[in-house]
This record gives structure tokens, sequence and C-alpha cells, in this order.
């Protein structure tokens, strides 16, 4: 958290629009009143924003304004609304959708609108009227969405995306990962994931534990009975995208997948955890060759599937008990095997990388 914090007040005048925000943010740390920030930046809505303009800048490009002006608005409205309120009134550009996550609220906007942040709280201008966002029911033209749908205190189901990534695809056998609800309803999609989630909390609740530390949102890219698919980006941690599925070990097994994938996204934004060699190397999992970096994201997210399916196994779920989920135990434990085998001939790791090639090889033997 403090890490990405400091990307965040470093942007201050390197990018346009922010400075306003990233002083407030300044003033609030002066003051050892950091909670209300640290509760927005957490947000996977507000951190992909931030990792994307401090990218740009790293890399010696000018971020988008309009990324820039949503960082600014998502930032000082979580503020707001998490009960801090600048020492100088605010008036932002406001983005077509305000995806205010920790305020559990997705708001449309009129083209022109204006966020005020100040003495009366959040409020929006536009034509000429000034309108609160923190009732409960919105007054027209302003439009709650109803994106965001609670599983649990700290985790959500979310109709709506504002992730700039979420058209890009790295997997050769994806298209990107729009949100679609796949010709289903909200309540299927909500019981099929406290399907899945009631899985884990029983056989992984230290990694359940875990998905509301993060503060996730789990969106949804689609359905399909033959396939299914997940994806998540580094520069979104908290943020998991999946289809609906009817088997909810397939849905618990996607979660642990992509929650996994954060983990080391996030601990891989602190340090790099192997050397980069430019060689590529067969995939456990995917059809393309990939730089050890890629076998290790594959093999870190596979082991606590593995040990899923071994303590529900050990607990008789009947769910783990079928040929199919056999089949699927001993597929996980083989592609981890060969994976763990890759990166211990190949990787040359940190610090921080050896440690985590010692707890695979933990758990490669305990497999064995």
């Amino acid at each position: 958290m403090r890490h990405l914090t400091a990307r965040f007040v470093a942007l201050s005048d390197r990018a346009p629009g922010l400075e306003p925000v990233t002083r407030w943010a300044k003033e609030l740390l002066a003051a050892r009143r950091p909670g209300a920030l640290f509760a927005a930046l957490r947000l996977p809505t507000v951190s992909v924003l931030v990792r994307l303009v401090d990218g740009a800048l790293a890399r010696g490009e000018h971020p988008h304004p309009a990324i820039c002006g949503e960082l600014a608005a998502l930032v000082s409205l979580e503020l707001a609304l998490g009960g801090e309120l600048p020492a100088a009134p605010l008036e932002l550009p406001c983005p077509p959708i305000l995806c205010a996550l920790g305020a559990r609220r997705a708001i449309a906007l009129p083209s022109g609108a204006l966020l005020g942040c100040g003495p009366n709280g959040a409020e929006v201008s536009t034509g000429g009227v000034r309108l609160r966002l923190d009732q409960a029911e919105l007054d027209p033209p302003l439009v709650d969405l109803h994106g965001y749908h609670a599983l649990d205190a700290d985790l959500v189901f979310a109709t709506v995306d504002n992730n700039p990534l979420a058209g890009v695809e790295a997997h050769p056998e994806k298209a990107g990962s729009r949100v679609d609800l796949g010709g289903h309803d909200t309540g299927t999609w909500l019981s099929s994931l406290e399907a899945a989630l009631s899985i884990i909390r029983e056989h992984l609740p230290e990694l359940a534990r875990e998905l509301a530390l993060a503060s996730t949102q789990l969106i949804p890219v689609g359905f399909s009975r033959e396939r299914h698919e997940s994806a998540s980006y580094a520069e979104a941690v908290g943020s998991l995208y999946l289809s609906l599925h009817p088997d909810p070990l397939t849905l618990a097994e996607a979660l642990i997948h992509e929650h996994s994938h954060g983990k080391l996204n996030a601990l891989s934004a602190l340090g790099p955890l192997l050397e980069s060699t430019g060689e590529t190397f067969t995939s456990p999992v995917r059809p393309d060759p990939r730089p050890l970096h890629g076998v290790l994201l594959a093999v870190h997210a596979f082991v606590p599937v593995a040990v899923l399916y071994e303590r529900m196994r050990s607990a008789r779920d009947p769910q783990a008990l079928t040929p199919a989920a056999e089949r699927r135990f001993r597929q996980v434990l083989q592609n981890n095997r060969e994976g763990t085998r890759t990166l211990l001939e190949h990787a040359r790791p940190s610090a921080a990388g050896a440690a985590l090639l010692a707890e695979l090889r933990r758990w490669d033997q305990h497999f064995a």
C-alpha cells in the first residue's frame, strides 16, 4: 500500500489534472490521516488508473488525459464519501460513468458534468443544478447503474468496469474481457459465484480471507458450458474476470487461479522475481511458448488449486470424487510438476524469487 501511495503522490504535477488531488493526498498523509486515502487507492477501480498513468510516465509517454481525469475524480469522490473533505473546494470534470467501488455505486452522468468536493460533501453540477451524491436515491439526470452486488463485506460482483485494458488480450485463444452477462441474469451469477465461494470458504479458508482483503471485484465475461474462461491484468490487481459455468468447482478453480495471479503481480511490482533471459519455454497451461515469468505465473496459480482438490478429497467432498474431478486433479498435478521443474532448472531468481521457488519446490515434493 505504501508503494502504491508513493507512486500516486509522486504523480503530482507530472500528469494533467492530478495536482489538486495529490496535494490533498499529501495533506492527509502529513496530518497522519491516511485511512480514507489508503482505502481509495487499494480499490482496483482506482489502482489500475494509478498504475497506467505512472507506467506511461515511466516510459516517457504522455498519460491519456481521460485516464488522468477519471483518476482525479474517483480519488476525490472516494475520499469525500469516506468522510474526508478538502480544505479548499475542488471542482473536477466527470467521466461518463463514475465507478465508485468503495461506495458500491456506479453513476452515469450527463456530458459536461462537474464533480465538486467541499464542505457540503460530494456533489455533481450539471445544467446549473447541484446534485448530492451521498443520498440513497440519486436525482435525475444522474442514473444509479446498480453495478455492484455484494458477495461478502469486501467482495462484489461488478456489472460495470472502468479498466481501460479490458479489451486487451495477450492469450492467443481469448478475445478480451468486456463485461458480458452471457444471457443470464444477475441472480444466476450471484448464486453460482456464491456456490463457488462456499467451496473456497470451506476448504481454503485462508484464501477466502485473502479475497476479502484484496477488495476484489468479480466481473462477468460471458457463458459457455464447453469451455471456461478467466483473466486478470497486472495493472488491475483485485479485478477478476470470469465466465459463468454450471460447475461451481470450475468457478472456484478460476477464482483461486486469478486471485493468485493478482498476488504475484502485486509482488512483482516491488521488484523482479526472476532475471529476464529473453528465452521462452513450454507452458504447462498455454499453447504458446512463455517467458519464465509466465511459467511462474501458471505454477503459482495452480498450486493452490491442487491444494483445494487434495483437501476436498480428504474431506470426502463428493464434488471432488467424480471421475472428471479425478482426471482434473491429476492433470493439475502433472502440469505443476512440469512447470516447477522448468523453473528450478532454468530460473535465475532474485531474493524474493528464490523464496518463492523454494516454496514451489516444497509443494512439488509434497505432491510427489
